[in-house]
């Protein structure tokens, strides 16, 4: 793959030509069209008069939402790499505390900002790739891609729940600051804070 233009906050989709997909074919899904660009990573387009979705989720994507490679707009109009297969901290649970915190916080602000609630943070819905941690929030992506949701995998409550989600109350962007400081916990000691104690009692 040639080299895609970094992400740059505040300058809208760059007028740059998206990777070349000659050796593969487009998938239709929901509104956008979708083709495979090697393991785990895609190109999206929107049709051209889609650029002002577009533009919605290239500037959460600076934010460190849905891990977005890189944008543009070309003469086919608006596209985005997406890697939706990079490995995330239930893979790989090495990372920085600090710069965990500072991304995931950022992320999930700009979904506050924007009246927008990516789904509750567990370590499977976090990635890293290319030194850049990344909050998948993937039913949030294809929703504002228009592309259809699927189902969800999730069963249940999680120990990454707050005891009030727990409890039966839905998730909101307390209960994900919450989820934030246990992921954080997990990044700077490599276990889960409440190891053990049951989500009602921690």
């Amino acid at each position: 793959m040639s080299t895609l233009p970094e992400l740059a906050p505040g300058r809208g989709l760059p007028r740059v030509a998206a990777p070349s997909v000659e050796d593969t074919c487009f998938v239709v899904c929901g509104e956008v069209r979708v083709a495979q660009l090697g393991e785990g990573v895609e190109l999206v387009r929107f049709g051209s008069a889609d650029h002002a979705r577009a533009e919605r989720i290239y500037s959460l994507s600076v934010a460190g939402l849905f891990g977005i490679r890189a944008a543009g707009v070309d003469a086919e109009g608006p596209w985005l790499v997406r890697e939706p297969g990079a490995p995330t901290l239930e893979d790989r649970p090495e990372v920085d505390p600090l710069e965990l915190a500072t991304s995931l916080a950022r992320a999930l602000a700009a979904c506050e900002r924007s009246a927008l609630f990516p789904g509750p943070p567990r370590p499977r819905d976090v990635s890293r790739f290319e030194g850049r941690i990344s909050l998948r929030a993937d039913a949030l992506y294809r929703a504002l891609a228009g592309m259809p949701a699927v189902a969800s995998t999730r069963e249940g409550a999680s120990r990454w729940d707050s005891p009030e989600v727990a409890s039966g109350r839905a998730p909101d962007a307390a209960s994900n600051r919450y989820a934030l400081g246990l992921l954080v916990y997990r990044a700077a000691t490599g276990a889960h804070p409440f190891a053990g104690v049951g989500r009602l009692e921690a």
